[in-house]
């Protein structure tokens, strides 16, 4: 387990080799005690066993003066407030047991003299699987103070236990996450004082159906703090000649930029840590050696780094400022200098474009090149239309880049022209001009053909499994080989059928990488471009995160991770098929985590139609009891994928204890071309009906689901789902839209993204040709009809669907009378970013959960204290 996932009150347990030695002590008393009476309450939580540590010798310092800069005295006491840590992965503690009283007894040692003190420390878990109140219960016969997650709550000056003996109770709040509670115990210095410390500890919630476990393991699930702040594996890629790779990692910190660091990698063997500025490193093109650039009293410099050796190698001591990468052939660097547009008024100003809003869609992005022999600069794209580097030739001679031109009067209302610049002559070569379909060009390795990403209508329907002429869903993207001998294009996953997220085309081999949405997985296929055959080549992995592959293909790299598990780093042998696990982060990270049980369930709808899902299942599942469900879909164009971690994790809703059931309705990409091409101008049509059928036969099926208590929540699109489901049904007892549409012709005008998405969703159709669809199928003009509990979480500054989506359906049930919270999230845009943000944004959502499918109000009353507005 990393360092994270100790809690603040851990860290501080390394500086007690500074202040003292510690003396271990191989036998514990047994404590004699009388007949318990009846009068004394003792805690429903009983410790029976605790983590001990101790005695600890604190002694005080060398004193060069008698008053600190304060003019305040030496106290030892307050130094030896510093000592407390529990951490998990620390093998100084030992476990210790209770008699059968529930005493334990741990011996002193003698003092060496007036001046010391003794610290004993004893720390146990406190493991709640919901929002829960209560009080611990300390009794100890000597002078303790208790922490909390590293912060003080309590003290006493000790008394002597008897089976009448009070405890004191000190009130805690515990959000479902794990929790540390450490006693340090400083018995006295003074000769009458006892050789022996007895204590009772124990812990008493509120609410007798909380689920709190008390524990001397350091069990967790996967709450909050583990998805938000636990490190994430965020990048990979692999040198030209595939020995080495690299592994970059990302921790975020609340408050602070989050943290970087890197692992560098030879075959399966790692080499070492990267950190700094060198954390940043990439591979060069060419050579097994990693480039970076850091600023300097002489600017900034770029250097390389020699994995071998570690040295790293002054390649230029002045490159210029911005973004770039090194060309293939590695003669320069590739820069995307930025023309910043008109500047925007501060009264009064002219907007020639609704998207003009958007902070820098003013600006424009060009390119240039700086010839690394001569450290000359030059700009290679220059207008008042951005260009965009598709690819670069391997001799470094030609590059292709594309242009993307707004068409407003005519839908999709962007076209984009792509063209092959010769940088020796600046000449330009048109490839595809006026296209709507083409996303990418990249090179092969003959240069005289090209991969093309774009949707199946692309290249006249010659990729499509639908009817040439209808609508495809341009968000499941297909890849064609492009002929420029003859230009003719030829489909290369037509028989695939399934989207493709991202491509690679190695330099040395005919052939391309790309990443697939397989259902609601994501996996790695090789395609031989000479004949169009598809390998499948990620294995063990359901989500394939990142994937980068050498020049010659022969190795690739990539990590992954699966409904029940974290991070992990494969690498493959492409030749051969071999796929081999290089880095089980997943187990570091999971190390002391209880993940869950997913299992897949699919619905077949009247017309036939199978809907993949799957469900999860709670900690401590009992199948005779009955359990709120939470339902999570998007509804839109995209899957929901059987990732692990994310703000929406499944398995952390389910640790919660609900039964967790996640489907992929029509619409979704990933099922092929015609299960997608069902989201267009649909906006809730079929996929409603099927969610609510789906859930309706998921509670048939499992006896073990409250249908009385079913929530369910989506964002954005999913958003939208939430809200027109309750216009369609009454199955729900609670409902979370999360910066959701609720009428589609405000979100259409509005939204950055609005109108150029509604050319999927609303193909062909506007407020004044079919004003049905926009108001049928839009939540808000149902709002009548809408009776489930219902809270709108929204960023504030979110411009991809504006927060007035939220405000007017607020409004709406506000007036009629319907029950509904509205939550904003100042200064966060569509996604909440910002990890303290995310985890109060996720904290609201699952406290209005806990309100209404579970009874219990405490969360979110505390969250929101009723006032007087």
């Amino acid at each position: 387990m990393h360092t994270r996932y100790t809690l603040s009150l851990f860290a501080a347990f390394t500086l007690l080799a500074t202040f003292g030695s510690v003396a271990q002590t191989d036998s514990i008393p047994s404590h004699q005690s009388t007949k318990a009476t009846q009068e004394v309450e003792r805690p429903k939580l009983p410790a029976t066993q605790l983590r001990y540590r101790g005695p600890i010798s604190i002694g005080a310092p060398i004193l060069s003066d008698s008053l600190d800069v304060h003019a305040r005295p030496f106290d030892l006491g307050t130094s030896a407030s510093s000592l407390i840590s529990l951490s998990p992965e620390s093998n100084i503690y030992r476990t210790i047991e209770a008699d059968d009283q529930g005493v334990f007894t741990t011996t002193t040692t003698p003092f060496a003299s007036k001046q010391e003190l003794q610290a004993h420390l004893y720390g146990f878990y406190l493991l709640s699987g919901s929002y829960a109140k209560g009080k611990v219960s300390i009794e100890c016969d000597a002078p303790w103070e208790l922490y909390h997650n590293g912060k003080k709550i309590g003290s006493g000056q000790g008394k002597a236990l008897a089976d009448s003996t009070a405890s004191t109770r000190l009130p805690i709040t515990l959000a479902p996450e794990m929790h540390t509670l450490l006693l340090k115990v400083q018995p006295l210095n003074e000769e009458k004082a006892s050789k022996t410390i007895s204590l009772r500890a124990g812990f008493t919630p509120d609410r007798a159906d909380a689920d709190i476990r008390l524990l001397t393991e350091p069990t967790r699930y996967p709450d909050l703090s583990y998805m938000i702040y636990g490190s994430t594996l965020s990048g990979v890629r692999i040198s030209p000649s595939g020995q080495y790779s690299i592994l970059y990692l990302t921790e975020p910190v609340a408050g602070k930029p989050s943290h970087h660091r890197a692992y560098l990698y030879r075959g399966t063997k790692r080499l070492g840590e990267l950190s700094g500025v060198a954390a940043r490193a990439q591979w060069l093109p060419k050579q097994d050696r990693l480039y970076f650039d850091e600023a300097s009293a002489y600017g900034r410099s770029l250097y390389y780094l020699d994995p071998t050796t570690m040295m790293r190698e002054l390649i230029c001591r002045q490159i210029p400022e911005g973004r770039y990468i090194v060309s293939p052939n590695e003669t320069a660097l590739v820069f995307f200098p930025e023309d910043k547009g008109p500047e925007y008024k501060k009264t009064l100003d002219r907007f020639a474009s609704a998207d003009e809003r958007i902070k820098g869609f003013r600006d424009r992005s060009f390119l240039a090149v700086f010839d690394l022999k001569t450290e000359t600069y030059r700009r290679l794209t220059f207008g008042s239309r951005g260009t965009m580097l598709q690819d670069m030739a391997s001799d470094d001679s030609k590059l292709i880049f594309s242009v993307h031109t707004p068409t407003p009067a005519k839908s999709p209302f962007r076209k984009s022209d792509f063209y092959e610049l010769n940088l020796g002559t600046m000449a330009v070569d048109t490839l595809f001009t006026n296209s709507i379909d083409i996303s990418s060009v990249r090179y092969t390795s003959d240069n005289q053909h090209l991969v093309v990403k774009g949707s199946a209508a692309s290249f006249d329907y010659i990729g499509a499994v639908v009817p040439k002429g209808s609508a495809v869903n341009v968000f499941d993207e297909q890849l064609f080989l492009y002929d420029r001998a003859n230009k003719s294009a030829r489909a290369l996953t037509k028989s695939l059928d399934r989207t493709i997220a991202s491509v690679q085309v190695p330099r040395d081999r005919f052939e391309a990488y790309c990443l697939a949405e397989v259902g609601d997985e994501r996996a790695i296929y090789q395609i031989d471009l000479a004949t169009g055959r598809t390998n499948r080549l990620s294995q063990r992995e359901e989500v394939v995160k990142f994937f980068a592959v050498s020049r010659r293909g022969q190795e690739l790299v990539y990590v992954g991770q699966s409904a029940l598990s974290s991070d992990r780093f494969y690498a493959i042998d492409t030749k051969r098929g071999r796929e081999q696990l290089v880095y089980d982060f997943a187990a570091e990270k999971m190390q002391h985590l209880e993940a869950g049980t997913v299992k897949d369930w699919d619905w077949t709808a009247p017309d036939g139609t199978r809907i993949e899902g799957r469900y999860y299942l709670p900690h401590g599942f009992d199948p005779s009891k009955k359990y709120p469900m939470l339902v999570y879909y998007y509804g839109g164009t995209s899957p929901v994928h059987r990732g692990f971690e994310g703000a929406y994790s499944l398995s952390m809703y389910a640790s919660l204890g609900y039964v967790v059931y996640s489907l992929n309705p029509s619409g979704a990409t990933g099922y092929g071309q015609e299960f997608a091409a069902r989201h267009i101008n649909a906006w809730g049509k079929r996929t409603a009906d099927e969610i609510i059928g789906a859930v309706k036969d998921f509670c048939k099926a499992h006896a073990f689901v409250n249908d009385k208590k079913i929530g369910c929540m989506g964002a954005s699109y999913g958003g939208f789902m939430t809200q027109y489901l309750q216009t369609q049904t009454d199955i729900f007892a609670a409902a979370v839209s999360h910066a959701g549409i609720s009428a589609i012709a405000s979100y259409w005008g509005e939204g950055f993204w609005g109108v150029g998405y509604s050319t999927i969703a609303s193909k062909d159709s506007y407020p004044w040709n079919n004003p049905k669809l926009y108001t049928e199928q839009s939540p808000l003009y149902l709002a009548d009809k809408i009776h489930t509990p219902l809270l709108l979480i929204h960023g504030l500054s979110d411009t991809n669907v504006p927060a007035g989506e939220s405000w007017q359906m607020f409004n709406a049930l506000r007036i009629l009378g319907r029950p509904v919270e509205f939550v904003g999230v100042y200064g966060e845009d569509h996604h909440i970013l910002d990890p303290q943000k995310r985890y109060e944004w996720s904290s609201a959502i699952m406290a209005f959960f806990a309100k209404y499918l579970q009874d219990n109000p405490t969360w979110w009353d505390d969250l929101f204290p009723k006032t007087g507005v």
